[in-house]
């Protein structure tokens, strides 16, 4: 869903998984993270004169033994030496603030451990895993010769309008025209749209709400020059100006229509 100016889809994807790899090795699992989280809190609050603090601390207590059976598997899977140094002192902290674990812990812990390899190995052979057909991917295609066709003409022109353009369904294509149209600039974008109707079979909306100016006939002129397609072309006038060029579009039997609230973004 995004189109990067330099990166393609796979190196972002490729960026993002070094991002997760690099957080996993320097911090651990987050499992721990959050254990050693809730520790510190209880560790603050416990004491607190203040009885919903002690009552949170307690809730705390309760959930950190109810992992109990986690640490195991962590000490023995970490994903490097450090951090299963780091999981085995996070243990040990644990259970000099709330005790030793249960028989039935250390069974479960066992356990945990087989759970976790047993994870491991439907992962690697892609076994029993749900959704196991269905995938959605969000990927923009790569650009059609006539979507690079039209974008060409979008960027400012150096006589003082800037030109937008948005492919839009059902074969249409959305000009955006922002700014003051000069009949240099006129005479250069109705040659430029004129070329692409003439190559391709899109119909063509002249969004003009954004224009703020048009010098005398600039507009008379772009709308000659596109004569030949007009019944291609719809153009979208701004509702609260009045330029009097708009009325040789009409003359030219321009299908013209006032802005509406949607616009193109």
């Amino acid at each position: 869903m995004v189109q990067h100016p330099t990166m393609t889809p796979e190196a972002i994807e490729t960026a993002q998984e070094e991002s997760f790899q690099k957080d996993y090795q320097r911090l651990g699992p987050s499992i721990y993270r959050a254990l050693e989280t809730w520790l510190l809190g209880y560790i603050a609050l416990k004491n607190s004169s203040n009885a919903l603090l002690r009552k949170k601390a307690d809730r705390f207590a309760f959930e950190i033994r109810r992992a109990y059976p986690v640490f195991l598997a962590g000490r023995l899977f970490g994903p490097n030496r450090t951090i299963r140094l780091w999981i085995a002192d996070v243990e040990n902290q644990v259970h000099a603030e709330l005790g030793q674990p249960a028989m039935f812990q250390r069974l479960e812990s066992v356990a945990a451990v087989f759970l976790a390899v047993w994870s491991w190995a439907k992962l690697q052979l892609d076994l029993f895993q749900h959704p196991s057909l269905i995938r959605h991917t969000f990927r923009l295609p790569e650009e059609s010769v006539p979507a690079k066709l039209w974008r060409r003409l979008r960027g400012e022109d150096p006589s003082g309008h800037n030109v937008q353009v948005e492919l839009r369904p059902e074969q249409t294509i959305w000009v955006r025209i922002e700014g003051r149209l000069a009949m240099a600039g006129a005479d250069r974008l109705g040659q430029d749209l004129k070329n692409a109707l003439a190559r391709r079979r899109e119909r063509l909306v002249l969004y003009l709400n954004h224009l703020k100016a048009s010098e005398h006939e600039a507009l008379e002129r772009l709308g000659r020059t596109l004569a030949q397609y007009k019944h291609r072309i719809r153009v979208v006038l701004p509702a609260d100006r009045d330029f009097s060029a708009f009325a040789a579009l009409n003359a030219l039997q321009i299908q013209c229509v006032f802005s509406m609230a949607t616009t193109p973004s």
